[in-house]
């Protein structure tokens, strides 16, 4: 038996929940004990993730107009990803957020406009303006503030002092290892902005850097021998 009956303008009592995603208007019969976002998928209508509800971050947070007692509990991480205010306005994770009662639920899916774009991907877009010598200043910045308590990152090569700040703020909520894995993340941009630099060089400066790294290499893969003996 089919879990769920997609329709418009009709209800069937044979099913739980008849959910409703707005402003599309596509609604339809859905199962207790379903996900809203499988809902949404099986009725039409597409939700923003940017991980495909992996629940790696909050980009599929719909907006619960009716219905929220036919809905599970907050989860921890609803709690953490949302905060408390949003949740008090009726948003929920479609990824953690499961239909569990009979009843009718109108959920809101923002446009474009409503969503937030995250504070990581604003502050990695002017990161990536910068000129190579100013992203390792803010790299070495951002790598004292990862191991030393207490330490300010100096952003002020951010152009845009305000995604500096904001970002600033969520990197000193960061734990350790969340840290070390949004600096990794900007390494990884800054590595092959270096290695285009190198190519630019005039022939002969690019041919002693990358010889010396040539040599550079062969010495720690020989220590890395001798400590294996």
């Amino acid at each position: 038996m089919a879990s769920y009956v997609p329709l418009c303008g009709f209800k069937f009592l044979s099913m739980n929940v008849y959910v409703t995603f707005e402003p599309s208007g596509c609604s339809g019969l859905v199962a207790s004990g379903t996900y809203l976002w499988d809902a949404a998928k099986r009725l039409g209508v597409k939700l923003p993730s940017g991980c495909d509800s992996r629940s790696e971050c909050d980009n599929c947070f719909l907006t619960i107009k009716e219905g929220t007692e036919f809905l599970s509990p907050v989860t921890d991480l609803e709690r953490e990803k949302l905060g408390e205010d949003k949740l008090n306005i009726g948003e929920r994770l479609a990824c953690q957020a499961k239909i569990i009662g009979a009843g009718d639920v109108v959920i809101h899916v923002p446009s474009e406009e409503e969503i937030e774009e995250p504070v990581f991907d604003k502050f990695a877009k002017e990161f990536g303006k910068l000129a190579l010598d100013k992203k390792h200043f803010v790299l070495a910045q951002l790598g004292q503030a990862t191991v030393r308590h207490g330490f300010r990152a100096d952003l002020s090569l951010i152009e845009h002092g305000e995604t500096a700040n904001a970002f600033r703020k969520e990197f000193d909520e960061m734990s350790q290892a969340q840290k070390i894995v949004t600096v990794t993340k900007l390494e990884s941009g800054t590595a092959i902005h270096t290695a285009f630099s190198v190519l630019n060089l005039p022939y002969t400066i690019g041919e002693k850097l990358l010889d010396f790294m040539a040599v550079k290499g062969r010495k720690i893969h020989q220590e890395e021998k001798e400590n294996k003996q």
